[in-house]
């Protein structure tokens, strides 16, 4: 349910939906709504979405008989004598009301939308920092969690739900917030979850072709990222990544202003890296006639390309250049993506929520670059189907010299044993390790690493507050965290002895 700051008298769905048939009213004025029949309350609108695995539609007689005061839907219903709103798409609809319902906030802030296959979670906290450093007040939601400029929650879900979204959005607006910046996945905006914000800026990181399991096609992905083009004001920016072909085909008809930004295409901004070690990289970013360096303990490509992306949405607010290098500099690490974990051993660890093909390859090709030893790869296949427990396979064995399988979290019923097609999947590397026990594995990993390798932990990055049956597992940043009591010979206890 969503009851929060709204005109006085409520909503009329009539100016709101100026296009929608009405039955049973002319109009009808909502104060609060839901769109779970089994909780609505006397008074509330109750909306009738369509997804995947139910139809709204079918409970609206429980609605009405729990006090519904009317029914949004998109096809007609036997409503009695509840006043029946008949919308083409209720997500929309929905979406839109509840940021009417919160005031819509949107249209007192600056509001920044990312999208993209990879680099959404870091590019909307580089923004966000580079935005405060231009002396901007600004409220963030991503797949970590949200702020309003005063207090950060951790994300409860992904995405945010309808009411959710407004309701921090209307936080960021009361609390002072001058910009918001907003994480949209493709399922978000499929979903509608965006509609009725209005956008000044919108990012685009890179198009690839992942979760083709929610959308079906390739087709429909890019559709939903384009969405948030679409959502762009009349003077809205688009910022592309001219390196990525799937992100630049979204723009390829836009008339409104659009920055590009590359490595290794002409753009609008341009980097080139200078130096890169396993613990920072170097990078000189060009605007115009104006180059400045960048130093940054965020490595790999793709972490150049968010931070010219972050800049670009910097330049377009006026920031200037030592303002927005300043901004990006301040980011030291980020949760579950390529996180490195510092605790004096003498070689690299990092976390990172990977666990497609294509992620933890990205993950494994920037740490080949930095490694001087060997790499290892602890990774779950645990849901996994076989198709692609064999890609995993194909990618991993490209750059990881050394691969250690595992369950995800505590998984009792993950025997990699009982797998065949795993330990098939695998056997083109000479050197891999099956230990159930997640963080047995990561020790295993960790005790055998030397000076100048490198341990790649994915699949679950930094979670927090996991819980299996009720207990508690620690994260994998805990386990390493463990792992690591440094005895004074530089190597774990556990080796030294």
């Amino acid at each position: 349910m969503l009851s929060s700051i709204q005109p006085a008298g409520g909503i009329s769905l009539r100016d709101l939906f100026p296009h929608a048939k009405f039955v049973g009213a002319g109009d009808v004025r909502v104060l609060s709504c839901t769109t779970d029949a089994r909780t609505c309350q006397p008074g509330d609108l109750y909306v009738a979405l369509v997804r995947a695995d139910q139809d709204g539609h079918d409970a609206a007689s429980i609605a009405a008989q729990r006090g519904a005061s009317a029914i949004l839907a998109e096809r007609l219903l036997p409503t009695g004598n509840l006043p029946l709103c008949i919308v083409p798409d209720t997500r929309e609809a929905f979406s839109r009301l509840c940021q009417s319902l919160a005031g819509n906030p949107s249209q007192r802030m600056k509001v920044v939308g990312i999208t993209g296959t990879y680099g959404k979670t870091c590019t909307s906290l580089l923004i966000g920092a580079v935005l405060e450093a231009c002396g901007h007040r600004v409220g963030l939601m991503n797949s970590l969690g949200n702020c309003d400029c005063h207090e950060f929650e951790l994300a409860s879900s992904s995405p945010a739900s309808h009411p959710a979204l407004a309701h921090w959005l209307s936080r960021m607006s009361v609390g002072g917030c001058s910009h918001a910046v907003l994480e949209a996945s493709s399922v978000a905006l499929a979903s509608r979850h965006f509609s009725g914000i209005r956008f000044d800026v919108g990012c685009v990181t890179n198009v690839r072709r992942e979760h083709l399991d929610f959308h079906g096609s390739i087709t429909n992905y890019r559709a939903a990222k384009a969405r948030l083009l679409h959502q762009l004001s009349p003077d809205g920016c688009a910022i592309i990544n001219a390196d990525d072909p799937g992100s630049a085909s979204l723009v390829a008809s836009r008339s409104g202003p659009v920055l590009t930004v590359g490595l290794r295409e002409e753009a609008s901004l341009t980097a080139e890296v200078v130096e890169r070690t396993i613990s920072e990289q170097t990078f000189l970013i060009s605007a115009g006639c104006d180059t400045i360096p960048v130093r940054t303990t965020l490595i790999g490509d793709q972490q150049v390309t968010n931070c010219l992306i972050a800049a670009a949405v910097g330049l377009t607010y006026g920031g200037k250049l030592t303002d927005i290098v300043r901004g990006l500099e301040s980011v030291k690490n980020i949760p579950g993506r390529l996180q490195r974990l510092e605790w004096g051993q003498p070689y690299g660890v990092f976390l990172d929520q990977a666990h497609t093909p294509g992620a933890v390859g990205g993950c494994l090709q920037v740490l080949r670059r930095v490694t001087t030893g060997r790499l290892f790869c602890v990774m779950s296949t645990a849901g996994s189907p076989q198709h692609s427990t064999s890609a995993l396979a194909r990618t991993v064995e490209k750059d990881a010299d050394m691969v250690v399988i595992t369950s995800g979290h505590g998984d009792p019923h993950w025997e990699a044993e009982n797998h065949s097609y795993v330990a098939e999947a695998f056997q083109g590397l000479a050197q891999v390790k099956s230990i159930s026990d997640r963080a047995e594995a990561i020790g295993w990993a960790l005790q055998h690493a030397r000076p100048g390798d490198c341990v790649l932990v994915s699949g679950s990055g930094n979670d927090d507050g996991i819980t299996l049956g009720g207990a508690g597992v620690a994260s994998d940043a805990e386990i390493v965290r463990d792992q690591l009591a440094i005895s004074p010979s530089g190597l774990p206890t556990k080796l030294a002895a």
